[in-house]
């Protein structure tokens, strides 16, 4: 089964744009069904945005893979992990 990884980012982060560049060399990323998501956390009718609310996620990136969630070190331990 190839797993689902989700990349929430937001424009202007530094972190995520070195896990953007992290997830574009990953050869994990590579065999996964991966999508970046570029929210707006101060726009509360996204439904991207309500989801993070509602899991007390507060700062970004944010990295899920399947039904975990990884904030910017653990998403790099992660994809470390997986090479």
């Amino acid at each position: 089964m190839t797993d689902v990884v989700n990349l929430y980012t937001m424009n202007g982060c530094p972190r995520c744009s070195v896990l953007k560049k992290r997830c574009a060399n990953s050869k994990y990323i590579s065999t996964a069904d991966f999508k970046i998501i570029t929210i707006d956390p101060t726009d509360d009718s996204d439904t991207d945005v309500q989801l993070l609310k509602e899991k007390g996620i507060a700062s970004m990136p944010i990295m899920l893979v399947n039904d975990t969630f990884y904030d910017f070190n653990s998403a790099m331990k992660f994809l470390t992990d997986m090479e």
